[in-house]
Formats: structure tokens, C-alpha cells, sequence
């Protein structure tokens, strides 16, 4: 599944919701200290912006609406109903010495799982990246890491995981084939 952050143009919230029928995201943003580690995410310092360049992080003052460095770093957490396998990332307004985070969010605790300097593109293939599966999961931020970051997400990759049968599914897909053996034996026998 793909969606598209840009072309829209609401008002800054606390939260921004997108549904997608079986499966809804939430995105929410923040702050998180610089390094060594990003730590906990303070969600009371911004709020979610979203544009025709995509998603960003809007703070009062001088504060652009864009994932930046710049009086903290920003954060976005894109918090998903049920676990997915986030595939790639398309960013918006990237220049040159964009610099970025991605990492595991589970509470307001965000675990760095990589960081990427001079982001050379708009789009972010993560399978590449992750190959113990680290992009698997509920929630995940993407933050700048530096004071001359300034960018957006424009869009996400993702694939849900399959929704399980209920154990009653499965015996009742066990008792129409039986009833159809037995059937088929019934006019063998015929």
C-alpha cells in the first residue's frame, strides 16, 4: 500500500488520522534530544503540518512547518493499527545536507535504528537497510538530526501483515471440505 502526504493543506493538528478500511495510521509529532541516542520524544512541542510537500513538524515562532534541526530535532511517528513492514519513504524539499533518522518508536521511546547523512534523493528503499526486520512494527520515527535539516515526508511504502483466520474460520473451512469428501463419496458409492 502507498500513500500520498502532499496536496493537502488542513490546519497544524495534534494528530493527523488516515484509514485505510482494515487498517488506520496515525501520525503525531515531536521532539527528541540530539545525540548520542534520540531517548524519549517530547510530543507537547508540535504539532503535525501537513502540505503540498507532505507531512512536517510545526512549532510556534520562527519554526518552519518542515522536519528540521532547528530549535530540536522534529520527529514524526507514523503509529499503524497493526503491524506492517514499512518498505520505503518518500521525502519532500530534500536538499544536499539533509540529514534523517528512522528508528522503532514504542511509547514516547524512540530507538535509532539508522541515520542517514546528505540524503541524496526523495525516495528511501528501507528494505535495504533492515535486514533483520528491523522495519516491522507498529510505530517508527523519521527525524532530522541536524540544525540544517529541512524537509518533509511526501509519502510511505508499507505492507500489512495478513489478518489471521480466527481459530473458528479454520473449522469451518475443515468442515465444508469434509462435507465435500463425504459427498463425493456418497456418489461413488452411488
Amino acid at each position: 500500500m502507498s500513500v500520498d502526504f502532499t496536496g493537502s493543506d488542513p490546519a497544524p493538528a495534534n494528530q493527523l488520522m488516515f484509514d485505510f478500511g482494515n487498517l488506520t495510521l496515525t501520525v503525531t509529532a515531536g521532539t527528541f534530544p540530539r545525540n548520542p541516542n534520540p531517548g524519549n520524544i517530547n510530543f507537547n512541542t508540535r504539532l503535525v503540518d501537513q502540505d503540498n510537500d507532505g507531512l512536517g513538524a510545526d512549532a510556534p515562532f520562527f519554526d518552519s512547518d518542515q522536519i528540521d534541526g532547528f530549535f530540536g530535532n522534529d520527529v514524526l511517528v507514523f503509529s499503524f493499527s497493526r503491524e506492517v513492514t514499512l518498505d520505503s519513504i518518500l521525502f519532500g524539499n530534500v536538499d544536499g545536507n539533509d540529514d534523517f533518522a528512522f528508528g522503532s518508536v514504542v511509547g514516547s521511546s524512540f530507538s535509532r535504528i539508522v541515520s542517514f547523512q546528505d540524503v541524496p534523493t526523495t525516495s528511501f528503499d528501507l528494505a535495504g537497510i533492515s535486514p533483520n526486520g528491523e522495519n516491522i512494527g507498529l510505530s517508527f520515527g523519521i527525524g532530522a538530526i541536524g540544525r540544517n535539516d529541512d524537509f518533509t515526508v511526501a509519502g510511505l511504502s508499507f505492507t500489512p501483515t495478513p489478518i489471521p483466520l480466527p481459530a473458528t474460520g479454520f473449522l469451518l473451512l475443515g468442515a465444508l471440505g469434509l462435507g465435500a469428501a463425504g459427498a463425493r463419496m456418497r456418489r461413488k458409492q452411488a
